[in-house]
């Protein structure tokens, strides 16, 4: 088979997250694992050379440099049918909520979230405007999609409508540099507690610093993130105050190794989102044996499982007393760190790159039909 996916997130230089990440793993896997079969993956722009991890995997930049609804538009509409065609492309696997409308090749469609349909306020007026025209759209032609939970999958039939038996589940998984990692004795961690993950409204984060703020006591918090957009005031005057208190950090551009370290050492992880459409950090602390506090709405207790505290993240005191609980029970802290080590072995970004692949070539075997 000859299969093009799409890769315009892996970004050189860049430190990959949420999308770039999935893409990642994802198509590293099914390379490695099908070395029969040549991928071509399309980028936007000029590619880092750590993407290209065997001699089955053909580069391919392809103009313009999708990142902006218009751009979108040329790259998905103009420039990608013409490659996929002029490659004799048999499966096109894109990996970012969005597919060309205006090619015949069978396409496998990854749906991360629908943030822009329950949040729409979180989103710049141009892409949420691309979003809301295209995506009922993209649903409809694409010849199978991938929702990365069943919180998705759910969402995509109750939201528009897509009919169960087009979608197939597939997971998120560990990144590859927090598997197999040390087990860490709870008397090595720090006093603080940690917040990982972009900040924008959807995160909950001022509300997850007030909570905060209300109990912090002797610890500390670490914010690990970068804005989406411009923060609201009363979040930049509340980030402020904590820093001027001594009780706030704030890293950005933190790099995995960094982040392993900062995860490690804290008391728990705090990731109570209002919406997620998975939460790799829920299993990236796990994995560090890091206790966690996540939302009990959402795709966060489909991922957690029975591993971790769960609360209304609308709650500030519901959040408060959970970091209470971490603080003061160790026996619970011992029996989260416990579950979150088995939690992380039911994902795997092997096992889901299999079912990607069994997609890809139900998707190529349809398109030969039953004679041929």
């Amino acid at each position: 088979m000859r299969i093009a996916i799409n890769t315009r997130f892996l970004l050189h230089g860049r430190t990959l997250e949420g999308i770039a990440r999935y893409t990642l793993e994802i198509a590293k896997n099914l390379v490695l694992a099908h070395p029969e079969h040549e991928f071509y993956f399309f980028f936007d722009r000029p590619y880092d050379d750590r993407f290209i991890f065997a001699k089955n995997v053909h580069p391919v930049v392809i103009q313009p440099a999708a990142r902006h609804p218009i751009l979108f538009y040329l790259w998905f509409e103009w420039s990608i049918p013409r490659y996929l065609k002029k490659l004799d492309i048999d499966v096109f696997f894109s990996t970012d909520n969005f597919l060309s409308l205006s090619t015949p090749c069978p396409t496998l469609l990854t749906v991360h979230d629908l943030a822009f349909h329950h949040y729409p306020e979180n989103i710049p007026f141009a892409p949420r405007l691309y979003y809301q025209y295209f995506m009922p759209k993209f649903l409809k032609r694409a010849d199978h999609i991938l929702p990365v939970s069943y919180a998705v999958k759910k969402d995509l039939i109750d939201s528009y409508g897509v009919s169960e038996d087009k979608m197939t589940v597939v997971y998120n998984a560990l990144p590859s540099s927090f598997i197999d990692l040390d087990k860490i004795d709870n008397e090595e961690k720090e006093n603080y507690f940690v917040l990982a993950g972009s900040i924008n409204p959807r995160k909950n984060t001022f509300t997850i610093l007030k909570a905060f703020q209300i109990f912090a006591k002797h610890y500390k918090l670490k914010l690990i993130g970068r804005h989406m957009g411009n923060p609201s005031s009363k979040l930049s005057k509340l980030i402020k105050t904590l820093e001027q208190e001594g009780k706030l950090v704030h890293l950005t551009n933190v790099d995995d190794v960094q982040l392993i370290n900062e995860i490690r050492t804290s008391r728990a992880l705090l990731y109570v989102s209002k919406f997620e459409g998975f939460g790799i950090p829920i299993l990236e602390a796990m994995a560090c044996g890091t206790p966690v506090i996540t939302s009990n709405v959402s795709s966060m207790p489909e991922v957690a499982g029975d591993a971790a505290l769960t609360v209304n993240p609308l709650d500030e005191m519901e959040i408060v007393k959970a970091m209470a609980k971490i603080s003061e029970d160790k026996k619970l802290v011992s029996q989260l760190v416990v579950k979150g080590y088995e939690r992380v072995k039911d994902f795997s970004y092997e096992a889901s790159a299999k079912i990607v692949f069994d997609c890809i070539e139900m998707l190529y075997n349809k398109k030969k039909g039953p004679h041929q």
